[in-house]
């Protein structure tokens, strides 16, 4: 039933982590035209388009956002193994125990004061100071994107605590 379970998970993980980075890998690129756009249009037009630099700016929030999740799905996050690596196993483990869950749980917090932007976004119809983009698209983004960084660093958390109980019991 674990087993189950864990691979249902790792699962969903997985398609979360894979279809985020797809689409920030999608937006990066969309990103390098929007910006060689706005160099020329200014280089050699002298058009300044300050909405451009506003759209960067989402495009970055996602991808950003987007290879969080992906990172910590493949374990390739920043850790220090150099240090982490001269504690015993079970010290590594507890360790990572111990530095994930404070970071989901500020994780969460950012997700609920950004909901709460994003509720009054909606509430009070907020546009761009630069566009008429409506505030609430970037904060959905940023919801989206924080959400799957908790799903992936929950899942990490997990095979952390699983992988400390199995240690526990092969002693």
């Amino acid at each position: 039933m674990t087993n189950k379970i864990t691979s249902i998970v790792d699962l969903i993980d997985e398609r979360v982590a894979v279809t985020l980075t797809k689409v920030a890998a999608f937006v990066l690129v969309i990103w390098v035209c929007v910006m060689t756009v706005g160099i020329i249009g200014r280089s050699f037009f002298n058009l300044s388009w300050h909405f451009m630099e506003e759209y960067t700016r989402y495009m970055n929030m996602v991808v950003i956002c987007g290879g969080l999740a992906y990172a910590t799905y493949k374990s390739e996050h920043i850790s220090v193994k150099l240090l982490v690596n001269r504690f015993p196993k079970r010290t590594r483990l507890i360790l990572e125990c111990l530095t994930t869950a404070p970071i989901i749980w500020l994780m969460v917090f950012f997700v609920l004061k950004m909901f709460n932007w994003f509720l009054s976004a909606i509430r009070n119809d907020i546009v761009s100071t630069q566009s008429p983009t409506p505030m609430w698209v970037p904060y959905l983004v940023v919801i989206i994107g924080l959400c799957s960084f908790i799903l992936a660093l929950s899942v990490y958390l997990f095979h952390g605590i699983r992988d400390l109980l199995a240690e526990q019991k092969n002693k």
